[in-house]
């Protein structure tokens, strides 16, 4: 990343959340580009693990969510973004990924968590 970047890994645009941060055993993947499947082994990993669907939450809906979200469906996978959690939350750009994936709130992704 460019000097200042504030992706730039440990810079203060990429710092875990306070109360969100992961617990030990956790898997961090570092992403350096919009996408998590980009140069980083979530695809690997969520194909070594089984998984067909993952709940997308996370910053720009415009553009690291929408890119993770549309390479996501071109490797197979079920994905879903949450329109509450993501930034804009409920965004009218998710209108354009409601032709490709389903979108739910945050008590709907919560409800999968059951299924």
């Amino acid at each position: 990343m460019p000097p200042g970047s504030k992706h730039k890994e440990n810079s203060w645009g990429n710092q875990f959340v306070r109360g969100v941060e992961p617990a030990e055993g956790d898997v961090v993947l570092v992403k350096k580009t919009n996408s998590a499947f980009q140069f980083t082994c979530l695809h690997r990993l969520l194909r070594n693990l089984s998984v067909g669907r993952c709940v997308i939450t996370g910053g720009s809906i415009r553009g690291c969510v929408n890119d993770t979200v549309r390479d996501g469906i071109a490797l197979g996978y079920q994905m879903i973004p949450v329109s509450d959690a993501t930034y804009k939350p409920n965004s009218p750009y998710l209108k354009i990924l409601a032709d490709r994936a389903q979108i739910v709130t945050t008590d709907e992704a919560l409800s999968l968590l059951d299924e």
